[in-house]
């Protein structure tokens, strides 16, 4: 990966940091501006709620249990899985937004455990029921 980011004329501005203490990993997601998961499959990727915790606003890819983890408002924008161009107008959304991390904190505690212990039953109701919608396509 080094050797890719040197070629693409990146590697000044990307950094492998390896393996991380929980406490250096929630300092690095502070200081970044977005988590970034443009992602064509997820299940219940726990790194958003992560993020959210810290303040970082999530821009990630409406796939799997992603929509129901970052809800709506100050918690991040949702993108199409593979939607090149929106990802990118969703990145630039979040750089001029100039969002509070207290907010971002903040909104993502407001929910009390039962609504996304809630959320995470209707799924997981609904995979049984064999009618997960395909988020891709909208089907059933």
């Amino acid at each position: 990966l080094e050797e890719l980011a040197a070629e693409l004329g990146v590697a000044d501005r990307v950094r492998f940091v390896g393996a991380l203490t929980r406490e250096e990993v929630a300092a690095l997601m502070q200081r970044a501006v977005a988590l970034v998961l443009p992602s064509r499959s997820e299940g219940w990727p726990l790194v958003i709620g992560e993020a959210l915790a810290c303040g970082t606003p999530v821009v990630a890819s409406r796939v799997g249990g992603i929509p129901e983890t970052v809800g709506s408002g100050d918690g991040g924008i949702l993108v199409e899985p593979g939607d090149e161009a929106e990802l990118a107008e969703a990145l630039v959304a979040i750089l001029e937004r100039h969002h509070d991390p207290a907010r971002v904190a903040a909104a993502s505690r407001a929910q009390p455990w039962s609504v996304q212990a809630g959320r995470i039953a209707a799924v997981y109701r609904q995979v049984l029921a064999g009618s997960l919608p395909d988020r891709a396509t909208g089907d059933s």
